[in-house]
């Protein structure tokens, strides 16, 4: 997953602001598998490309863990469907 962050110079400093954020470009939208998101505007652009299954999970959640495989084989079972696994921590 490719993706590029917009900043704005800000007393000499690089800061991102929500409103002056430009969109994802570049981002090659994967369906038929599980895709983990680190960046909010990754997210964002995935959200915003048809149907999406989110799974909000953390490394110390045992019933997260178990669900991993479970999530992975369904998001196989349909292609046509984006399939995301957001770490919460």
């Amino acid at each position: 997953v490719k993706a590029k962050k917009a900043t704005t110079k800000d007393s000499g400093k690089n800061s991102t602001k929500e409103s002056e954020r430009e969109p994802v470009k570049d981002i090659e939208i994967i369906k038929g598998e599980v895709v983990k998101i680190v960046d909010v505007d990754v997210y964002n652009a995935y959200r915003n490309n048809g149907l999406v299954v989110v799974d909000y999970n953390a490394v110390w959640c045992r019933p997260c863990t178990r669900f991993a495989p479970e999530f992975e084989r369904i998001a196989k079972d349909y292609p046509g469907t984006i399939f995301l696994s957001v770490d919460t921590d």
